[in-house]
């Protein structure tokens, strides 16, 4: 049996390993500490946001920690999830009687769609790992409109994800390996749209 509190680890581990990583891309390999994950995983403006009161920088897992690293979250919330069992976007499709009709992703799409409705800002973005796979991205259909038209169509294989099927406003995400969205899309882009 896990200790307490393993789950919590395992989940803090993962927001640094992310962070780092979108700092050094962010950063073209120079900085590895511009990004860093909030304090309790966005836990304070959640909190906060039932008092009425808003939260500067503090949606979602993860914060710009200087300027730098500002445009990304001028336009996007991004949300972590590592581990949680045996989940899989094809749920959605294939899952079994004993299984819910709401699956594990969905709930990963509809917490970060909160969190960036309360930040006020344009594209909930969803980083997620299974165990022993590759990280994931899962970014909104218009998001990713929106780079192709600055840098093509990015030659990778990619999952058109629909959320809320039956809701008259669905969401569409597409969802890609995490190594390749960052290949494809350079930071820049953000710096870019913040300026148009």
């Amino acid at each position: 049996m896990a200790k307490k509190g393993n789950g919590a680890r395992k989940g803090g581990n993962y927001q640094r390993t992310i962070a780092k990583k979108l700092s050094l891309w962010a950063t073209e390999g120079k900085h590895d500490d511009i990004i860093w994950h909030t304090s309790g995983s966005g836990a304070r403006a959640t909190t906060r946001a039932k008092q009425g009161k808003r939260t500067v920088n503090n949606y979602g897992d993860l914060m710009h920690t200087c300027e730098e690293g500002k445009p990304l979250f001028e336009h996007c919330v991004i949300e972590l999830k590592n581990g949680y069992g045996k989940w899989a976007p094809l749920d959605c499709i294939d899952y079994g009687a004993t299984m819910k009709t709401v699956q594990v992703f969905d709930e990963f799409i509809e917490q970060v769609e909160r969190d960036c409705s309360l930040a006020e800002r344009r594209y909930p973005i969803l980083i997620a790992k299974r165990d022993k796979r590759r990280d994931i991205i899962a970014i909104p259909k218009q998001l990713n409109m929106a780079i192709e038209l600055m840098y093509g169509k990015c030659q990778c294989k990619k999952i058109h994800y629909v959320c809320n099927s039956d809701s008259a406003n669905p969401s569409i995400y597409i969802i890609m390996a995490l190594d390749e969205f960052l290949q494809w899309c350079p930071f820049e882009f953000f710096r870019q749209i913040g300026e148009n």
